[in-house]
């Protein structure tokens, strides 16, 4: 057992390896020109638009916040002590990007290996096999070192700081959530978990919100001096995309999907189908449906917290975040493609203890690979997708999955919340 424990451990490091050399998606692009253009002016002026910013195409002004900028400078200067003179195209600047990717996956199975090996008696998850199911799974690595998304810095940090609430080291727990919302702003929904585990204990959610609340202000200050304007351009436009749903097989693809083939009729598999538009379904309906999804989002998360609150424990907390993942993955407005990656992590501690999170676990790392091999395959090295004929009923079956999934997420989570209620401890376990 061990033996092949290993050989699986190298298979997938020689694999995720390997995938490092791919070009990745449309974002490894932006990506290498973040990483160069911040190396060539003052780091804290990464937000100023006082260089020519061409208007369609890859822009030289990062819209992340300032950690996946100083992350993706720092592997810019990697690349540049290598060859001073790279390129924003190089194949060496991409691997650089993409290899903390990598260094991170590693981590991360130490991180699972150590959660599953903590309370034996409470896991029915071999410690070994539950590091495997991360190590080996295809939707980390397509996510991943293959097609270069900056998911994993965002999400390892988040699931971090719920681990250290749950061991009642608030101080690590506030540092861990900031980290995760400086890198991009999927960090947020790692917050409602934590303060859930934390909510009986207001002296450690106060400290764990203060040290939060520093570390953003002390980061975001000297962007916000030196360029406010250009800062609230940048971040702001990842909320104001005019997308129904970017890329990701949801309910709104469904509701575009319907809408296309009402108008086309039996022409529609002969017409490319492309990302649906809020702008368009505003044109069509007369509503804008951006506020009140946004309205649903909020008010099922805020429920579901309600019901979680003050009787979570880890996995309970867990499960709590990864379903109001999933249910803005559905219902959300302009979600992307990637974002339902999320989820994973958080799922994968519940399975530690529930068999049920384990098949959804599985089902939902399927979906995440189905959804991100017809929208982006395996890059920009290989062929996609053509976005006519199959694509259109292929991404109508993945809709339905994704709605069909949190169906059976809300009835596992109904399901387990009196055991968790019974089971949840009064007070931090302590932290591997």
């Amino acid at each position: 057992m061990r033996r092949a424990t290993v050989a699986l451990l190298l298979a997938g490091l020689l694999l995720q390896a390997g995938a490092l050399w791919l070009s990745g998606t449309d974002d490894v692009r932006q990506f290498r020109t973040w990483a160069l253009t911040v190396l060539d002016r003052n780091f804290f002026d990464a937000y100023s638009y006082d260089i020519f910013v061409p208007p369609t195409g890859v822009s030289p002004i990062p819209d992340y916040p300032p950690l996946s900028v100083a992350m993706l400078a720092a592997s810019g200067q990697v690349a540049r002590w290598i060859r001073p003179a790279v390129t924003r195209d190089s194949r060496l600047l991409t691997v650089c990007v993409k290899a903390p990717l990598l260094i991170l996956q590693i981590a991360t199975v130490w991180l699972v290996f150590r959660l599953a090996s903590r309370d034996p008696a409470d896991h029915t998850l071999r410690p070994a096999v539950a590091a495997l199911s991360f190590w080996l799974n295809p939707a980390f690595l397509l996510n991943g070192p293959v097609l270069g998304y900056l998911d994993l810095p965002c999400w390892i940090a988040g699931v971090g700081a719920i681990v250290a609430a749950a061991a009642d080291r608030a101080t690590l727990a506030g540092a861990l959530i900031a980290a995760s919302i400086l890198i991009k702003p999927q960090g947020l929904f790692f917050g409602l978990p934590l303060v859930a585990i934390l909510w009986t204990r207001p002296a450690a959610l106060a400290r764990a919100a203060t040290v939060c609340a520093v570390l953003v202000i002390v980061v975001m200050l000297p962007f916000l001096v030196r360029t406010p304007h250009g800062l609230w351009i940048s971040l702001s436009s990842n909320f104001s995309e005019d997308m129904l749903s970017g890329d990701a097989l949801n309910l709104w693809w469904l509701v575009s999907a319907a809408g296309f083939v009402w108008t086309f009729g039996g022409t529609s598999l002969a017409r490319p189908f492309g990302a649906p538009t809020i702008s368009m379904f505003v044109a069509r309906v007369g509503v804008d449906p951006q506020i009140w999804a946004t309205l649903a989002v909020a008010g099922a998360a805020l429920w579901l917290f309600w019901r979680t609150k003050g009787r979570a424990n880890l996995a309970s907390a867990a499960a709590l975040g990864a379903l109001v993942i999933q249910i803005y993955f559905v219902c959300g407005i302009a979600v992307h493609e990637n974002h339902l990656v999320y989820a994973l992590p958080l799922m994968g501690i519940a399975a530690l203890s529930d068999r049920h999170y384990r098949r959804l676990y599985a089902a939902t790392s399927a979906l995440v690979v189905f959804n991100l091999l017809v929208m982006e395959g395996l890059g920009e090295d290989l062929p996609r997708l053509s976005r006519t004929g199959l694509f259109l009923p292929l991404t109508v079956v993945g809709a339905l999955a994704s709605v069909f999934l949190l169906a059976r997420h809300l009835q596992i989570f109904r399901a387990a919340a009196p055991a968790t209620a019974a089971t949840a401890p009064s007070s931090g376990d302590r932290a591997p």
